[in-house]
């Protein structure tokens, strides 16, 4: 499931729920959508239950689609399943984000293997 919220001069994205390869149509056309925008994005992946490789291409083409246009993607707030699919993915450093788990203050150890 997806939820969209946009704030005050920001263009913030809420995803919810699993980011898999059974999510992944719906997901690419919503990006499709975002891209047209032209604007920095910022996406809140605090309630993702469920990523797969799927989902994480998906927010890799998202980060270079916004890349080539001079332009930004920012994931903020990861969950913690996100946090351990990229980290056994070893894709974690590709986004310029600093990771923090939903929820806490604390920094996660990039060091730590996850599974996904």
């Amino acid at each position: 499931m997806i939820k969209v919220d946009q704030g005050e001069n920001l263009n913030v994205k809420f995803l919810s729920g699993p980011l898999t390869i059974y999510q992944a149509e719906e997901l690419f056309n919503e990006i499709k959508s975002w891209l047209k925008q032209g604007e920095q994005l910022i996406v809140d992946l605090g309630a993702v239950t469920e990523i797969d490789s799927a989902g994480v291409q998906l927010l890799l083409m998202t980060s270079k689609e916004q890349e080539a246009h001079g332009l930004s993607l920012s994931l903020v707030n990861h969950s913690k399943v996100v946090i351990k699919c990229f980290e056994a993915l070893g894709v974690l450093a590709l986004f310029s984000d600093p990771v923090f788990i939903a929820g806490s203050d604390d920094v996660t150890s990039i060091g730590e293997k996850g599974d996904c």
